[in-house]
């Protein structure tokens, strides 16, 4: 998972190899082979050729735009053989055509083009007067267990900002534990001057749904402070979000944190 937060990208292998997956990264798949009722994937890893073998195998390095029948050329449409290309009004180079969704290649999220949809339908009726922007675009994924992210990895933030960290753990909060689900984690990644959230990534149970919370933070342009201010419903799994900017406000040296209640707790 290149594109994940690396804590995500670490944490998620940890989940698989424990079910019995075998994870192979940084490799480049040469040929797939029949071999009976089996399918033999041969790879390289920067090294000698190697190879695994498995029942069935799949592709996921992304699509593209499904544009055959659409003659473009016709309309005068320019396109690339996986995108349409527009502007920031969702207009493509014939300025009475628009393209919204996963064929103009920005953000192929089903949200996005919900709101991408909604747009471009408006500024093709009434003029291109509303810009798209994907600042902001929380999205899931739902393996097992499941993730959440919005915003910029820590790497990514790192190269361009100060800034301060926060990682809620689910052991260290009531309802994962008491579900029966104590295994993830929220990551909050701050900008240390302004205090503004830059990205989250949330792994585990309801991870998807609680990166939504961050989203709406960021979205409204909240500070990290008022995050942590939130008086959330309890006992939820958007806790981690509320405990994950209460380290980040100890962490910048704006308020102390409380102890967490399983440090409270009498050794064993």
């Amino acid at each position: 998972m290149p594109g994940a937060d690396a804590s995500i990208s670490a944490a998620l292998g940890r989940a698989f190899e424990a079910k019995g997956i075998q994870v192979i990264n940084r490799t480049s798949v040469q040929a797939l082979e029949r071999g009976g009722k089996q399918v033999i994937i041969h790879f390289t890893r920067g090294g000698p050729a190697e190879s695994a073998t498995t029942e069935a195998a799949f592709a996921a390095v992304g699509w593209p735009a499904n544009l055959q029948d659409l003659d473009l050329d016709a309309a005068a449409v320019t396109s690339s053989p996986r995108s349409i290309p527009v502007d920031d009004y969702l207009r493509t180079n014939a300025g009475h055509i628009f393209a919204a969704g996963d064929v103009n290649g920005r953000s192929k999220l089903v949200q996005s083009a919900r709101l991408e949809g909604r747009i471009a339908a408006w500024n093709a009726v009434r003029g291109p007067v509303r810009r798209i922007a994907h600042d902001v675009v929380p999205s899931g994924s739902f393996t097992d267990p499941e993730y959440g992210t919005v915003g910029l990895t820590e790497d990514q933030a790192a190269g361009d900002h100060a800034i301060a960290v926060g990682i809620a753990w689910y052991e260290d909060l009531i309802r994962p534990v008491a579900d029966g689900r104590p295994d993830g984690f929220c990551k909050l990644i701050v900008e240390s001057r302004r205090r503004y959230v830059l990205g989250a990534h949330v792994l585990g149970e309801y991870s998807a749904e609680v990166i939504q919370m961050v989203a709406a933070c960021m979205a409204a342009n909240l500070r990290v402070e008022q995050i942590a201010e939130l008086q959330l419903a309890f006992p939820t799994f958007t806790e981690a979000v509320g405990t994950a900017a209460q380290l980040v406000v100890h962490r910048l040296g704006i308020a102390p944190a409380a102890p967490s209640w399983n440090t409270l707790l009498p050794p064993p």
